[in-house]
């Protein structure tokens, strides 16, 4: 078919599992709309944070592990609301992303850190 493996990421901001009005709900709607439309055979979502950090006055800024998993399960619960058959999705959660530099994260590196992966595979 015309559809390929795609990954769609949605970007959190630091210790939260919301999701940031016009910024991440615009990002899963254009995930939702290509998934609707090229029907993959699974979707896997990852969740990740931050446990790498930052030093702040010399203190270890870090977030908590669990936050991985409210993440990945928050955007799985958005998109079987958007009738995606959870039958397909598998959630997972991971600590420390690999770090990168994405336009939808403005080409910040450090929000790449705080994210949720929508891996969509045929």
């Amino acid at each position: 078919g015309p559809f390929q493996d795609r990954i769609f990421s949605l970007y959190f901001d630091w210790d939260q599992d919301f999701l940031v009005y016009q910024y991440d709900d615009y990002l899963l709607d254009h995930a939702y709309y290509w998934l609707r439309d090229a029907k993959p055979k699974r979707i896997i979502i990852t969740g990740y944070a931050d446990r790498k950090g930052e030093a702040v006055s010399g203190q270890p800024l870090r977030e908590d592990a669990g936050i991985a998993e409210a993440r990945a399960r928050k955007v799985a619960l958005a998109l079987t609301r958007l009738n995606i058959d959870p039958a397909i999705i598998s959630v997972k959660w991971a600590e420390d992303a690999p770090a990168r530099s994405d336009p939808e994260a403005d080409g910040l590196v450090a929000p790449s850190r705080r994210r949720v992966d929508i891996d969509a595979r045929f």
